[in-house]
């Protein structure tokens, strides 16, 4: 892993809206608590303005509405108050060490062991809900195409990336011949 800048949390809060905000599981949440904030995406996702503190503010209770961010429920269920935040670069070995978070649908996908790399290999044979496998295609296409998508964020501990202790990863870039990244400089 190749660290390539610090990162803050106003960071980290834009990057996991943008991942998320026109997914087909999440994106209707988003947009009904955009709704009824009286907001629109552009400004807020689309568009931010990292140094104003209203926007800050707002994208932060967005992701608390929906996931469970600054009150640390649902997916952020123990997550730590105090973390570091990196933009680092990762290989392709080191993509392979990459978990699932601990949910029942990625548990199921990669028959327990939570990695990634298992999810992808069981894409074609074991059926998970929630169209998992649909989506992990309809990705996989988008990026074979050349579509780019919003960096990817990560969390590191002793038992590998994931796991919500230890410091925090956000935007890094996976280093490799498909030339993914998230910002121009090269690996």
């Amino acid at each position: 892993m190749r660290d390539i800048s610090p990162a803050t949390e106003v960071d980290v809060i834009l990057a996991f809206l943008q991942a998320e905000i026109d997914s087909a599981r999440f994106g209707p949440s988003y947009a009904a608590v955009l709704s009824n904030f009286g907001l629109e995406r552009g400004l807020i996702v689309d568009q931010p303005d990292l140094k104003s503190d209203k926007e800050n503010r707002i994208r932060r209770e967005l992701l608390t509405a929906v996931r469970g961010y600054g009150n640390r429920t649902f997916l952020f269920q123990g997550f730590p108050q105090d973390v570091t935040w990196r933009k680092v670069a990762i290989t392709n070995e080191e993509v392979g060490k990459l978990k699932y978070a601990k949910y029942d649908t990625w548990l199921q996908f990669s028959n327990g062991s939570r990695l990634v790399i298992d999810g992808a290999k069981g894409v074609d044979t074991i059926q998970v809900g929630e169209n998992a496998n649909e989506n992990i295609v309809a990705v996989a296409n988008d990026l074979r195409s050349g579509k780019r998508y919003p960096a990817l964020i990560a969390v590191e501990s002793e038992g590998g990336l994931s796991n919500p202790r230890g410091r925090a990863y956000a935007g890094y870039r996976i280093c490799s011949g498909a030339g993914w990244g998230t910002d121009g400089d090269s690996c």
